[in-house]
């Protein structure tokens, strides 16, 4: 203990700890996220280890404070007061600032995102007008506002993604703390009902679930808005031929909803043979005694690969459903525009540069994946 004390010491003298603290940078350093930068340098030198973070009490990110014991005892006042209430809305109740604040960011990027789009096209009707002098300063008029709205929606979705990640960090660690909690209160007729691999799998497994739920939950409105104002662009360029995009938008709904439903029933079956897998774990290593005695590790061994093996054939099934979801995901825009313009091309109309390019916004809704 003593030499890994000094060999620590001698650590901590090569590489001092750094002085930053998120809370007293300043608004460029926020703004271009230039306060992780001795963070990531330090982590170039050595591994980073707890000691190299700024204490928790004085983090805070946007008005957020990252200690999450003020979060309990607010969940907690509110679930006395009302017992009977679904989970999510106490959790409501105690991030709503931070959702309100989420939201508009996403609201802003969304914004900035479409407005791309209307700037493109009349650049192009300014491009197209370059022989007279007002259509050139318009031209450059527009680039600068293209640029500029570029710039901003980098800025808005960085600094909202980063929002948003810390608003699901934090009701992760609400809720794993409230688990791990209620477990060490449990009573023995409640211990029979509720094994450990359940405990387990909410706390490692439905915990871990918030923070995609609230990279999603705060966007997934918008996309009805998103599509239909979408669509409206691409109706008033293309007219009738648009609307062989929106049966493949709707062909790509159909099947999206039907790969998330087979996505959980085998998320189902797959958190049960986990459980399955993590009890009879816990009860051999409970009874090692008993095994080393009998000579039984090799059929406890045997067993438990069985359960193993089982669980991995289910989740290997579900990240092949996973993996063409996402396939799906990533070309349903492709595919919208390429049947689109073909249809436009079909109907005895040549599709132009100017429609071509201004006439396709993007067809899905930017979502950041974790």
């Amino acid at each position: 203990m003593g030499k890994y004390s000094q060999l620590l010491s001698e650590e901590e003298e090569e590489f001092p700890a750094p002085t930053w603290r998120p809370d007293k940078v300043s608004w460029c350093s926020r703004l271009f996220f230039q306060w992780v930068t001795p963070l990531i340098l330090l982590g170039k030198e050595r591994q980073i280890n707890q000691r190299d973070l700024p204490p928790l009490e004085a983090g805070k990110l946007h008005g957020q404070h990252l200690e999450v014991k003020p979060l309990i005892e607010r969940f907690t006042e509110i679930r006395e007061q009302a017992p009977h209430e679904p989970l999510f809305l106490p959790l409501l109740k105690v991030f709503k600032a931070n959702i309100v604040l989420a939201w508009f960011f996403a609201v802003s990027e969304q914004a900035c995102n479409l407005a791309n789009p209307l700037l493109l096209r009349w650049f192009l009707s300014a491009f197209n007008e370059s022989s007279s002098e007002a259509g050139t300063s318009a031209g450059y008029e527009l680039a600068m506002y293209m640029l500029l709205v570029s710039v901003l929606q980098t800025l808005i979705g960085n600094h909202g993604f980063l929002i948003i990640s810390t608003l699901g960090v934090k009701q992760r660690a609400v809720i794993m703390t409230l688990l791990y909690r209620k477990a060490l209160r449990l009573s023995n007729e409640a211990r029979q009902e509720s094994s450990v691999g359940q405990i387990v799998n909410l706390m490692s497994n439905d915990a871990n679930r918030f923070p995609e739920f609230s990279m999603f939950v705060i966007r997934i409105w918008m996309v009805p808005i998103y599509l239909m104002i979408t669509l409206a662009q691409l109706f008033s360029l293309l007219g009738s031929p648009a609307l062989a995009g929106v049966i493949v938008l709707i062909l790509g709904g159909w099947v999206n909803a039907q790969v998330m439903k087979r996505l959980h029933k085998l998320r189902t079956t797959q958190l049960s043979a986990t459980d399955d897998r993590v009890m009879q774990t816990n009860e051999a290593i409970l009874g090692i005694r008993i095994v080393k005695m009998n000579c039984w590790e090799e059929p406890i061994e045997k067993r438990i690969d069985e359960y193993r093996r089982k669980e991995l054939a289910k989740l290997k099934t579900q990240e092949r459903f996973i993996a063409g979801n996402r396939f799906a995901f990533f070309s349903i825009p492709i595919i919208t525009a390429l049947s689109t313009f073909v249809s436009y091309a079909l109907l005895g109309t040549r599709p132009t540069l100017a429609r071509s390019l201004a006439g396709s916004p993007p067809a899905r809704c930017s979502v950041r994946s974790r």
